[in-house]
């Protein structure tokens, strides 16, 4: 076949990296009602999220894919207040880790294949505060938080050239639904920093 030609065995390539990036709305929540009643605006950010991504791709069978995943969840905007001195400013964003499995459709020979994917791992929240001076505690100070994620994807995979040299490249599009409350406060709140995010890509599959 085809695929055998190339070295790839009956199931084609057995391994893929896929980069992708997008942007995506976060999810409101107590949280964030919380910096609102301490003065704080700022919510108008959750509607332009970044979403980056790579992700690992090992061909278990013809319809089912492993996947690792590692992604970066841009914060929900800068959020600030005045102070007795100044703004006060905090943000924040999350890296996860994550793995899981996709299933997928090939159509047209391979050159449509449709997927949806599963994954769950760990999302680690860094917060960043700048008090401008208007407290005793230093200007600038960092926390992590570490949580859960969970990711629900369907996304469509294009390869365009399956019979010429450039057989390796393809592209992506993909809508996924991420959660993840891990970001917490002194009073116990914790904030959900996932979303929906759409993102396009490029795969190179060896």
């Amino acid at each position: 076949s085809y695929t055998d030609a190339k070295g790839g065995g009956p199931l084609g390539p057995q391994w893929a990296i896929e980069l992708a990036a997008g942007s995506g709305a976060g999810i409101e929540d107590a949280y964030l009602d919380r910096l609102e009643d301490f003065g704080y605006t700022g919510r108008d950010g959750l509607s332009d999220m970044d979403h980056l991504s790579i992700t690992v791709v090992r061909r278990l069978a013809s319809h089912l894919d492993a996947i690792g995943v590692l992604a970066y969840l841009g914060g929900g905007g800068s959020w600030h207040r005045m102070g007795d001195v100044g703004g006060i400013f905090t943000s924040w964003s999350t890296r996860t880790i994550a793995a899981g499995l996709r299933a997928r459709l090939p159509l047209l020979g391979g050159r449509l294949v449709p997927y949806a994917q599963l994954d769950a791992g760990l999302a680690f929240a860094r917060s960043y505060l700048d008090n401008q001076g208007n407290g005793p505690d230093t200007n600038e100070t960092e926390e992590t938080d570490v949580g859960y994620q969970l990711s629900a994807v369907a996304g469509l995979q294009i390869n365009p050239w399956r019979r010429t040299f450039l057989w390796r490249i393809g592209f992506l599009a993909q809508l996924s639904l991420v959660t993840s409350p891990s970001l917490t406060n002194l009073l116990g709140d914790v904030h959900d920093v996932g979303g929906p995010f759409f993102g396009t890509g490029i795969r190179i599959a060896f």
